[in-house]
């Protein structure tokens, strides 16, 4: 017994040891659950999508057996799983969309009517149609056409780019009361949304 004094103090005794918080663990699952909120909230809820993220989280081969079509199309070499775990998960959270069909992603360079017919196709999960008569010029190229197709939305929804920082855009549509809880959390994982 007093082994065990030395080790634990006396019995009964009420201090208690200094606690020694990490903030590691904390910030990832916050992290964890910001993504899983961006994925919610921009899919609708999709099973599928939500599943990709776990997978993007923390199962970088089950990412690949998922979305294994879409890197085909992609990349003439097959992508390894060291690849997925040094991609920023901003990037994997925005082919979970993609491939769910929750997000378009064209060259700055793509012509209007890529970025209409994505736009469309995204609405449409909505149940909601575009009213093409806002779109008056197809020939703009981005960001200007992003005008009209803003122009275009039914009312309550908005245009927004998840920012990539690269030079194409991953342009999806939002319910507007959806787009500050958006920001909200792509702020906790240091992505960027931009509206118009």
């Amino acid at each position: 017994m007093n082994f065990l004094k030395k080790l634990f103090g006396k019995l009964g005794q009420t201090d208690t040891a200094p606690v020694v918080e990490s903030e590691v663990p904390i910030k990832k699952e916050q992290e964890r659950t910001a993504y899983f909120e961006l994925v919610g909230l921009l899919s609708q809820d999709n099973e599928r999508a939500i599943q990709g993220m776990v997978y993007a989280l923390d199962d970088p081969a089950k990412f690949i057996e998922q979305y294994q079509k879409m890197f085909a199309e992609w990349f003439s070499v097959e992508i390894t799983v060291e690849e997925i775990k040094a991609y920023p998960l901003w990037e994997l959270f925005s082919y979970v969309l993609y491939d769910e069909g929750y997000l378009t992603m064209n060259d700055w360079k793509a012509e209007a009517e890529d970025f209409i017919y994505f736009v469309e196709e995204i609405v449409n999960k909505y149940d909601e149609k575009l009213e093409h008569s806002q779109i008056t010029n197809k020939e703009e190229m981005a960001p200007e056409v992003f005008e009209q197709l803003k122009a275009a939305l039914p009312q309550g929804f908005t245009l927004i780019n998840i920012d990539i920082d690269s030079d194409s855009y991953q342009l999806t549509v939002v319910p507007t009361a959806k787009v500050e809880m958006l920001k909200a959390a792509a702020a906790k994982v240091n992505g960027k949304i931009d509206c118009y």
